[in-house]
């Protein structure tokens, strides 16, 4: 995969971030189309309630085909956290959490039907 450095050493923008990034934003625009969205890639409003995304955290990783890498979907108000989500897809791991509630790890292996539960069905 290659990528194009953003300004300090280290901070990769790909095709994958923008493209993740247009993908997410068209899903939250249909769902909730009354609140604003604002991309680490493509920008949008700073304040106010609005979705915060970074749609492909560790580029460098993925840049270097490391799959350590996440999906990081937060509602915010002004600078108060609502409601968030972290994903980590090739890892098979989504971590939800919300204001006063705290987050929730939801390792692959304690899922029926995450990554480590699909390795282990195929090996039989």
């Amino acid at each position: 995969m290659e990528g194009d450095a953003k300004g300090l050493p280290g901070d990769w923008v790909t095709e994958v971030d923008v493209a993740s990034e247009r993908a997410i934003a068209a899903y939250l625009a249909e769902a909730a189309p009354e609140i604003p969205f604002h991309g680490e890639e493509l920008g949008g409003p700073v304040d106010g309630l609005r979705w915060v995304v970074d749609p492909l955290d560790g580029t460098t990783n993925f840049v270097h085909g490391f799959w350590a890498v996440g999906v990081s979907v937060g509602l915010v108000d002004g600078i108060d956290p609502v409601v968030g989500a972290l994903g980590a897809p090739f890892l098979g791991d989504r971590s939800p959490g919300a204001a006063g509630r705290g987050r929730c790890l939801r390792p692959a292996a304690r899922r029926a039907g995450g990554a480590s539960a699909r390795r282990r069905r195929a090996r039989g």
